[in-house]
């Protein structure tokens, strides 16, 4: 009886030491946490919070800490299940209840939010901050009626101005970003609709089609390193995406012709380029950017090689679609070969109201006055039938 005595004993005493060590090393991370919470170092106060939870998963206010820090870096869904975990630990906790439906309610869960704030107002009829929440709420729902009308109504203007409302208290709502990215595109504003599809894409974990709708708007804008960038990050997420596969093979076809045409610039093979851009645009037929992105080298190239009226004629393409300094240049001296000068004066005059520091056209003007007051002295003594 004795020895089973002293196991028993010493037992008790290992797993007491074993408690107190316990609470010794939770109190360690969590003091360790809040300090680093307190200096903005979430990562590292995330840590801690981490290994506090390991130790005792049932702490509701190391949980409600570890869900603020998500929130403070950005990682709402990793929140809300902390935050579940708290009010089933303690429901009558009122501050994490109110930071669950402020986060709903960004996600645009309004219906689930106005549940967190209604029951708050149970306990707290008198909370101004949640009462005009779930006002909001109220607004909020007519305002998304109304932007869900106006788009299935073809009125993208209107929905767009809907959306950017709602977006201004729901901007963790991928579903109101899609919507509006279809107005932008549907509006010709395809790096607006390019950019609310990236968001998207960081709201959603699985963005397969996402990444792959923002490849092909890319790709119709001409920017086909983009587009290739985007397909990729489709196949991360799925490598057997048969659609994404497909345009990756495109894409990455097309981008590594481009890629052999810029070498050839580089090394000045000028007939090399043209053989180059002639398959680019063989290659690709649709696709009006691409196709005027081509013409953007070729009449460089055409220039170098001394086909001065293609070289012309390729530049005007390019410059119908707006004004580009860099081909205006290239056009100005295009001119200058044909000693057109004011044709050339005046696409350099172009190229620097596009941007007045373009120091390209600046000396290009200086060399076309230097060429007209040459020309002149040549036509004078043309005239007067004397050698200079």
């Amino acid at each position: 009886m004795r020895t089973s005595g002293y196991f028993y004993c010493s037992s008790l005493s290992f797993i007491i030491a074993l408690v107190y060590a316990n609470k010794e090393e939770l109190d360690k991370h969590l003091q360790l946490g809040n300090q680093l919470l307190a200096k903005a170092q979430f990562a590292d106060a995330l840590t801690h919070y981490h290994a506090a939870i390991e130790l005792d998963p049932t702490n509701y206010q190391t949980l409600y800490r570890r869900a603020t820090v998500y929130l403070a870096m950005g990682k709402s869904k990793n929140a809300i299940p902390d935050l579940d975990k708290v009010l089933q630990l303690k429901s009558d906790f009122i501050a994490a209840r109110i930071q669950r439906g402020n986060v709903l309610l960004k996600q645009g869960e309004i219906d689930a939010a106005a549940n967190d704030f209604n029951s708050v107002l149970s306990v707290e009829s008198s909370n101004s901050e949640v009462t005009a929440k779930v006002e909001l709420i109220e607004q909020l729902r007519q305002i998304v009626h109304q932007a869900k009308s106006s788009f299935e109504g073809g009125d993208y203007a209107s929905a767009e101005y809907y959306l950017n409302q709602a977006l201004e208290h729901m901007m963790w709502d991928a579903s109101l970003y899609r919507m509006r990215a279809k107005c932008y595109e549907n509006s010709g504003m395809i790096r607006k609709a390019i950019a609310d599809m990236r968001t998207v894409t960081k709201l959603v974990s699985d963005s397969t089609q996402s990444f792959l709708d923002v490849s092909l708007m890319y790709y119709a804008i001409g920017d086909v390193e983009e587009s290739l960038g985007q397909i990729r990050e489709c196949l991360k997420l799925d490598p057997d995406h048969q659609k994404c596969f497909d345009f990756y093979k495109k894409v990455k076809k097309f981008a590594k012709m481009k890629e052999t045409m810029n070498d050839l610039i580089a090394k000045e093979d000028w007939m090399g380029c043209l053989d180059k851009g002639q398959q680019m645009l063989k290659q690709e037929k649709e696709v009006e950017a691409i196709q005027l992105d081509v013409y953007k080298q070729t009449c460089k190239c055409n220039r170098e090689a001394g086909h001065i009226a293609e070289a012309i004629q390729e530049c005007t393409l390019v410059l119908q679609q707006g004004d580009d300094v860099e081909v205006l240049c290239d056009r100005a001296e295009a001119y200058l070969l044909e000693e057109d000068f004011d044709s050339a004066l005046t696409d350099y005059n172009k190229a620097l109201e596009v941007n007045s520091e373009f120091r390209r056209a600046k000396e290009g003007i200086d060399r076309v006055q230097k060429l007209k007051k040459q020309a002149g002295k040549r036509d004078y003594y043309k005239i007067l039938g004397v050698k200079r």
